[in-house]
């Protein structure tokens, strides 16, 4: 059987920052209440062994790129693979580790395909697909028509959508911002997150890299008890948390995993303070990590016009 983790062990272990973020988004849209429903596979096996449930894949593509989906198991044996890309990219798929197993499974008409309607818009289908597998227990053909294509397999007979009815569809989109309390519980994700990777950091860490860390982690839970009783102007929330990353920023520089780690963090705090959910799904309001701390945390602030 491949090797399964826990969504919450896998954000404790992952060294890769883009693949870490992407993760922090999936487990986000779980808002915390799910998250052991949900499990990565990290290590090759055999599919077909999967217990039942729903499993992630994340995949580095390097410079900053990434590529996942999901995998919904009913029995061993019986499962769908939930892709984002189109069918006849399955001949280049990137998963070197089970290439060829997808390949088999198309065609069989085992892949279901999306297509997401925005560019880059993957990470959200796909977190809105766990979403609704946390909370009824079956994905299927199910699809929010605001977030992608109808559902295709390699043994369906697709009919292409006009491109009317796409522009039709995107115009009609309904926006609502998060409620407080929403913004808040988002919050403690992150910073449960945050909690997690401290307390399973080991005797490997550098030990000044987790005492900065920890320090900036009670800053973030004071900025935070403070936004839940005093929610507005929320940029104050976000300055707190960029201010105080920005002060471990030069003791941090050779230690780029805590780097790319608390990087995303901020986003991840940023992010439900100041976005919009399409649909009742949340969408990034900042691009994942590429960059060392201190410039990621010059260019929060500046799109957050500090």
């Amino acid at each position: 059987m491949p090797f399964v983790t826990s969504i919450e062990t896998y954000l404790a272990t992952e060294k890769d920052g883009v693949l870490l973020s992407a993760a922090m988004d999936v487990n986000l849209s779980l808002a915390g209440d799910y998250g052991d429903m949900v499990k990565v596979i990290t290590g090759a096996g055999d599919l077909n062994t999967l217990e039942p449930g729903y499993y992630m894949r994340f995949i580095s593509l390097g410079r900053g790129n990434f590529h996942l989906y999901g995998i919904e198991v009913t029995q061993p044996g019986e499962l769908i693979v939930h892709e984002n890309i189109k069918q006849n990219l399955m001949a280049v798929h990137k998963d070197d580790l089970f290439k060829d197993q997808l390949l088999v499974l198309n065609q069989q008409g085992k892949i279901y395909f999306r297509t997401a309607n925005e560019p880059q818009g993957g990470l959200m289908v796909h977190s809105d697909l766990t979403r609704q597998y946390a909370v009824s227990g079956n994905v299927g053909r199910y699809h929010a028509s605001l977030l992608s294509s109808a559902v295709a397999t390699s043994l369906d007979v697709v009919t292409p959508t006009p491109r009317r009815a796409v522009a039709l569809r995107l115009s009609s989109r309904v926006s609502q911002r998060l409620t407080h309390g929403e913004r808040i519980a988002q919050i403690d994700v992150v910073l449960a997150t945050f909690k997690e990777k401290l307390d399973t950091a080991g005797t490997t860490a550098n030990p000044e890299s987790v005492t900065l860390a920890r320090g900036l982690l009670a800053d973030w839970v004071t900025a935070r008890n403070h936004f839940e009783t005093h929610p507005y102007p929320a940029t104050r929330f976000t300055r707190a948390c960029t201010n105080a990353a920005k002060k471990v920023t030069p003791l941090l520089e050779n230690d780029l995993g805590w780097v790319d780690f608390i990087t995303n963090l901020l986003k991840n705090l940023a992010n439900p303070v100041h976005y919009i959910v399409t649909c009742g799904r949340g969408g990034n309001f900042f691009p994942l990590a590429k960059t060392e701390l201190g410039a990621a945390v010059d260019v929060v602030k500046t799109e957050l016009k500090f």
